[in-house]
């Protein structure tokens, strides 16, 4: 694929959160996989998506890394992702990770995102249940509401750290964090 046409793709705001992962150095055989993803992503649209995130860190702050796992309606997983995000805090972990996934399912639908977090945190202060005191919890938050309006409809549901979906997603963090390389294609 030549290089306008993965431009043409980023300017269409369907994939944007691959920007993201600039900061690795893809080979030319993964960079054609990623590719080839994309053209799959291009052509799929769900009418829903069920989006599970997971953040931490090591130590609270430390370093820090973020994990989501996207799933079409019958839990066929879509899109698998884990990133390191440098020094933080758990909370900000889990916006982030909660940020970046909405913004991956944006590439899926334009229609319902049910998302599944273990901070209760987090899914109380986006349902406007809880009130954010941190400055930099509430810019967070506020780029949720953004990435929130490329959809019809987003829920939040708290998941224990025992919920199947959960420990995938936090086994992603936590492989992520040690160091193993993560898969970024769809399964």
């Amino acid at each position: 694929m030549s290089a306008s046409i993965f431009r043409q793709i980023f300017l269409r705001g369907r994939v944007s959160f691959l920007a993201n992962i600039s900061c690795f150095w893809l080979d030319e055989a993964y960079l054609s996989e990623i590719l080839i993803l994309l053209e799959d992503i291009m052509t799929k649209q769900y009418e829903e998506v069920k989006l599970v995130t997971d953040g931490g860190c090591r130590g609270n702050p430390g370093p820090g890394a973020i994990a989501f796992i996207l799933m079409d309606g019958d839990n066929k997983v879509l899109f698998r992702f884990g990133k390191l995000i440098g020094q933080t805090t758990n909370n900000k972990a889990e916006y982030t990770a909660l940020i970046e996934g909405l913004a991956c399912a944006a590439a899926y639908t334009n229609g319902e995102v049910r998302c599944y977090s273990d901070s209760l945190l987090v899914v109380k202060q986006v349902q406007d249940e809880w009130k954010i005191k941190d400055e930099e919890l509430k810019r967070l938050y506020l780029k949720v509401l953004d990435k929130e309006s490329a959809f019809e409809k987003v829920t939040y549901t708290h998941l224990r750290r025992t919920h199947p979906d959960i420990e995938a997603a936090d086994k992603i963090v936590n492989d992520t964090l040690d160091g193993h390389k993560q898969n970024l294609m769809s399964s």
